[in-house]
């Protein structure tokens, strides 16, 4: 399997793994490609508090992948 598909695939699968409002976060800003402003504003969030969520989520993604071996 190439590398990018298992990667597309792990993130799938750690995408799963979060909670509704985090995956929504991430869709915003990833998959829609909305600005911080325009994220907060359909989330109902100020600047600071999805900053600091957009943090906890990648941070939470990066311990959920790291799980993985690099040469699945």
């Amino acid at each position: 399997m190439e590398e990018q598909t298992v990667n597309s695939l792990l993130l799938e699968c750690a995408m799963k793994l979060l909670t509704p409002v985090e995956r929504e976060l991430v869709e915003e800003l990833y998959f829609l490609e909305r600005t911080e402003r325009e994220a907060g504003k359909r989330l109902g969030l100020a600047k600071t508090t999805l900053r600091r969520r957009h943090k906890e989520v990648l941070d939470k993604l990066r311990n959920l992948l790291g799980r993985y071996p690099k040469d699945f």
